[in-house]
């Protein structure tokens, strides 16, 4: 079993709005945040879950879920 990564509950709920195929300024829209802090957030995410891409952290997302590890599975 892989370790779990320690995501903030704000990268886990960015996480999530990635695997729903959201973007940057989405996600920052409905946030309420700036789009700047949403792409700082993903890089700590990317770094986190060894990833270097939306999809193959969005891949991990759900895999996550599977485990019941993410807080927000949709």
């Amino acid at each position: 079993m892989r370790p779990r990564p320690a995501l903030t509950s704000r990268e886990q709920e960015i996480l999530a709005l990635i695997a729903q195929g959201k973007r940057n300024q989405q996600i920052a829209d409905s946030l309420g945040i700036a789009r700047y802090t949403v792409e700082t957030h993903l890089k700590n995410i990317f770094r986190k879950l060894k990833v270097q891409s939306r999809t193959e952290a969005a891949q991990r997302y759900w895999w996550l879920a599977a485990e019941g590890v993410a807080a927000h599975s949709g």
